[in-house]
């Protein structure tokens, strides 16, 4: 078992800083809500809900 050394040693490193783990989730979630966002805008305009930004011009 010689080889999940380090993860057992990491696992044990996170364990005893939750603040650190805690940080670490929040700035995760964090930046995965602005690329969610920006995901269902861009789904919202391609299936009609949301007007386009750009309107075509009409000649």
């Amino acid at each position: 078992m010689e080889t999940l050394r380090p993860i057992r040693e990491r696992a044990e490193a996170l364990k005893k800083d939750p603040d650190y783990v805690m940080d670490a989730l929040l700035e995760g979630a964090k930046r995965a809500r602005a690329v969610a966002q920006a995901t269902m805008e861009e789904v919202r305009e391609k299936v009609g809900l949301l007007l386009p930004k750009k309107r075509p011009v009409l000649s």
